[in-house]
């Protein structure tokens, strides 16, 4: 199911107003249920509190839009330590952390490369692996996650 652009944006507004970021907004329908999932977190982790706080002003906020008439369970959780690393601001957010990354060759052929983030600028990721710095511009990037 997708989300009308003016409901995402209503909800990562109120995460961000809660002082989090608004990692993932998930709307879906599972088992006759509809959920809303909204995973939110800082540069310091997330608590269980700010995990309600949210929830409580996300449940104020989607009463006063039109969300529409579909019951549905709100859900306010951390994207966890195995989440994948979406964008540039995930990637500077864990400089120093050993990370895998998939990413296509000038062939396009798919190859993985694992390493410490050495740097995250606004237009590629440079990794470090023995000694040696990879450069990755974003646009290369399959997916990244941290090794656990």
């Amino acid at each position: 199911m997708k989300l009308e652009s003016a409901v995402e944006s209503a909800i990562v507004s109120v995460v961000e107003s809660c002082g989090c970021d608004c990692y993932e907004v998930k709307y879906f329908a599972a088992g006759g249920k509809t959920t809303l999932r909204v995973f939110a977190d800082t540069d310091q982790g997330i608590t269980m509190d700010d995990c309600a706080k949210i929830s409580h002003a996300l449940s104020e906020k989607l009463d006063e839009i039109d969300f529409g008439d579909t019951e549905y369970t709100l859900e306010v959780s951390s994207p966890g330590i195995d989440r994948p690393l979406i964008n540039q601001r995930d990637y500077r957010r864990f400089i120093g952390k050993e990370v895998q990354v998939r990413y296509l060759d000038e062939t396009e052929k798919q190859c993985k490369q694992v390493g410490h983030i050495v740097s995250a600028g606004d237009s590629s990721l440079v990794i470090e692996c023995g000694g040696q710095k990879f450069t990755f511009s974003y646009e290369s990037l399959v997916s990244g996650k941290l090794v656990i």
